[in-house]
């Protein structure tokens, strides 16, 4: 990482859009989330919430 920062950061930028433009993709596939998108803004929601919930119990 230290000699080649560029490359690293680079590589990872790669990865995450990678990974968010397959989550798209997949949820694009589901027809609930693709006839409700307000139910992808929801659900996004709660899990943010119970993700932080844990992280506050496990902390």
């Amino acid at each position: 990482f230290a000699r080649f920062p560029m490359i690293f950061v680079l590589l990872s930028s790669f990865g995450l859009v990678a990974t968010f433009y397959g989550f798209e993709k997949v949820i694009d596939q589901i027809p609930y989330f693709n006839e409700n998108p307000h139910m992808i803004l929801m659900t996004g929601v709660v899990v943010l919430v119970l993700t932080g919930a844990l992280y506050k119990k496990l902390n």
